[in-house]
């Protein structure tokens, strides 16, 4: 199972994660830390799910020291909405400007400017 869950992963950074990192840096970092990101994210999403959102958080962001991700930047967005951190705001920002075109990520911050009252900043982030 682990297994599956780790070549899911890595899968999944090949076709996500890397639009500002060159084709022989990328191929370089997975030889090198492939095992590490794979670890660092399917083990926060385990604490995630056990309700474990701070260790979750911290798991992520060690994620984040290996490689830029905008999928672990908006999965910490979401540990932190749990919380009812602000951090939440901050880190949905951060997966937008690693990837703008991240769609979770936009959605995620409508829904948190709509639980603000800011109707017409959430309006933007939908379209």
């Amino acid at each position: 199972m682990m297994k599956k869950v780790l070549v899911s992963v890595i899968l999944f950074y090949s076709f996500n994660l890397f639009a500002q990192t060159s084709e022989s840096e990328r191929i370089k970092i997975y030889q090198e830390k492939g095992k590490d990101i794979a670890y660092y994210h399917s083990e926060g999403l385990k604490a995630f799910n056990e309700g474990k959102y701070q260790v979750a958080i911290e798991l992520w962001k060690k994620e984040i020291e290996i490689i830029s991700s905008a999928n672990a930047c908006n999965n910490i967005a979401i540990a932190y909405s749990r919380l009812d951190s602000n951090e939440e705001l901050i880190w949905r920002k951060k997966a937008i400007e690693l990837d703008p075109n991240f769609a979770k990520a936009h959605y995620g911050l409508g829904c948190y400017y709509w639980t603000i009252g800011d109707y017409e900043s959430a309006i933007k982030e939908y379209n």
